[in-house]
């Protein structure tokens, strides 16, 4: 999945939007992994997300943000349709 930075450079009245490839954003599969439960250890469905983006274009606290929304967002996909 690629993002992408828009940025439009006016020439002579005429607009030319020039795309920037600035975040590389990788989801991997859902298995089930063991996680600590209190004193126990349980099998639970898991999902490695790895964001990759140019730090002179975006900075590290809105990549963080943008992380939590996408884990809140894969938790609980109801937020996508009523736009919690």
């Amino acid at each position: 999945m690629m993002f992408c930075s828009a940025s439009c450079v006016e020439i002579d009245c005429w607009y030319l939007c020039l795309l920037i490839q600035s975040a590389i954003l990788g989801m991997h599969s859902i298995q089930k992994r063991p996680v600590v439960v209190g004193k126990d250890i349980v099998a639970r469905p898991m999902m490695y997300v790895a964001l990759t983006y140019d730090h002179r274009l975006i900075d590290g606290r809105e990549a963080v943000l943008f992380l939590r929304a996408v884990k809140d967002n894969v938790e609980d996909p109801r937020r996508l349709l009523l736009d919690l």
